[in-house]
């Protein structure tokens, strides 16, 4: 499915101006809150328009004149489109990219037995070697893996999920897993238990790993429904964190520094003092 794009209408043919997220033939914004700059190119036009079909007793022809010069042209308006298209997916772009690396940051060095690493996944789609799930704790998405480059299979059973020796059968409706000791089937929005982990090295980008853990819900430690999580509001916090403990270390370095040192001189002296002195004196 094509994404919905900005144009000037004289650049494209009728029929290729509807949309199927929009369902409408025509279909054009200008009250949008943030003020994107396409709104402020449809006012100017409108504004153009409104005037050139006013007449205006006081201005005469000149107010008619200076609306005709103020409407662009079917090519500049075009050229304009491109832009604010071209722009518009690079900031969905460094949306994603700012949620990746949010993602990353929280999960980097949490170990699997991790609580937060744990959670409940919702199938969505069906592969022919596992499925793609969604959680909705972190609003994730990502592949579940079935099977192995080994090509063994993984079986949820009474030991807990285990890679054996078996076939993974993907049908329309269902995925299902067939080893020696027993069959798992997976539906779309069957909720099933994963772990989240970070993969990746030096050379390669880090990227997050889905791991099954059991076929049935995660019910969690309290059995209630999970919170989700900001990332952005995590990773301020634990720098929050982080600064705090350093602004500490800093603090306890300067006291000791600042603790009085003793002059070995003067401890001597005053020892040769106390021995020197007269037993019946009182100082």
């Amino acid at each position: 499915m094509v994404q919905a794009v900005y144009f000037s209408t004289g650049s494209m043919k009728q029929e290729e101006w509807n949309h199927y997220g929009l369902a409408l033939d025509k279909y054009t914004h200008f009250t949008s809150p943030i003020r994107r700059y396409a709104d402020v190119l449809v006012h100017r036009l409108l504004l153009a328009a409104v005037s050139l079909t006013m007449s205006d007793w006081w201005g005469g022809g000149e107010v008619q004149d200076k609306a005709t010069a103020n409407l662009m042209v079917n090519t500049e308006l075009q050229e304009l489109c491109t832009h604010i298209n071209t722009r518009n997916r690079a900031a969905q772009r460094a949306q994603r990219d700012s949620q990746v690396l949010f993602q990353t940051l929280y999960f980097k060095d949490r170990p699997l037995s991790d609580p937060r690493c744990v959670v409940d996944a919702v199938i969505f789609s069906l592969r022919e070697n596992g499925f793609l799930v969604y959680i909705p704790q972190y609003a994730l998405k990502g592949p579940v893996y079935l099977e192995s480059k080994d090509k063994e299979v993984l079986y949820c059973g009474r030991l807990g999920p285990t890679w054996q020796v078996g076939i993974v059968t993907k049908k329309e409706m269902f995925v299902k897993v067939e080893t020696i000791e027993g069959t798992n089937m997976y539906r779309r929005f069957d909720h099933v238990t994963v772990g989240i982990q970070l993969k990746g090295s030096e050379a390669h980008a880090h990227v997050l790993s889905f791991t099954l853990l059991d076929n049935q819900p995660w019910k969690g430690e309290g059995g209630g429904e999970e919170v989700s999580v900001n990332f952005l509001r995590e990773a301020r916090m634990e720098q929050k964190e982080e600064s705090s403990e350093e602004e500490e270390m800093v603090e306890e370095v300067e006291r000791r520094r600042k603790k009085p040192k003793i002059n070995a001189y003067e401890f001597f002296e005053q020892m040769r003092k106390i021995g020197v002195r007269p037993l019946d004196s009182d100082l």
